[in-house]
């Protein structure tokens, strides 16, 4: 809802680049649920667009994605071109992460035509991409498939030391989330203690303000009690003296 309306946007301004990173995205969205075929439609676009842009990074991340919706239609060959491609625009650009990820894609392809030792191959030279780029989550995928192909393959020693360096990477993994939530928590703590000392401050102030205004009616009252009496007071006297000086007449 959010992304093709801002597409229309960029396409009708010319704004390519953006254009393109918005395009790739929506089309990722599509192979995510699983429509490949509306994705293809989606970057044979951006394919167009990037003949007249020089935007290799969002060249390379187009072309990965396409191996995206090209594996999920069963068109290996087309998806293992698509992520070569991708491949060697990353290696252009010193993307070690984005070649991890490419290199565990086309691993799989690999796996999947059963060429298990250029699944073997690739996983390899995906895990030293990743150890490189300190992704920890890419080189647990990998790890974890290479140790797949070390069992079918009877390597045992192997198989067991991938599993070894998947399930540290996993717990460390898991160590970092939680470290990550344990803050947030904390920091939601924090934030909602200094709202309730807020508002008890807000509830004092109020308190106290109620204290001076009823403080102050107090005294308003009295004055004006005060000056009721006070004219009161003059009036007898007053009266009193005009009543002494009408006797005093009469005496007279």
């Amino acid at each position: 809802d959010y992304l093709l309306p801002a597409l229309e946007v960029y396409r009708e301004s010319g704004k390519l680049r953006p254009f393109v990173t918005v395009l790739n995205n929506v089309g990722l969205i599509y192979c995510e649920l699983e429509k490949p075929e509306k994705a293809l439609e989606i970057f044979a676009e951006g394919r167009e667009v990037h003949e007249r842009l020089s935007y290799p990074r969002g060249r390379a991340k187009l072309l990965g994605n396409l191996g995206v919706a090209y594996r999920l239609l069963e068109q290996d060959d087309k998806a293992l071109v698509a992520y070569l491609e991708s491949a060697a625009l990353r290696e252009k650009l010193g993307d070690r992460a984005g070649l991890a990820r490419v290199m565990g894609n086309i691993a799989e392809l690999h796996v999947r035509a059963n060429e298990i030792d250029l699944a073997a191959d690739y996983y390899r030279r995906g895990i030293e991409h990743a150890r490189a780029a300190k992704t920890r989550d890419e080189e647990s995928a990998l790890s974890a498939g290479l140790a797949e192909i070390n069992e079918k393959r009877g390597e045992y020693h192997e198989a067991s030391e991938n599993r070894r360096r998947t399930l540290e990477l996993e717990e460390d993994l898991d160590r970092t989330a939680t470290a990550v939530r344990v803050a947030e928590l904390e920091s939601q703590f924090a934030l909602a203690k200094k709202e309730r000392e807020v508002a008890e401050l807000r509830r004092r102030r109020a308190e106290q303000e109620l204290v001076l205004s009823q403080q102050r009616e107090r005294q308003t009252w009295l004055i004006a009690g005060g000056v009721v009496l006070l004219a009161l007071a003059a009036g007898l006297f007053f009266v009193g003296r005009a009543r002494a000086r009408s006797l005093a007449i009469v005496r007279g």
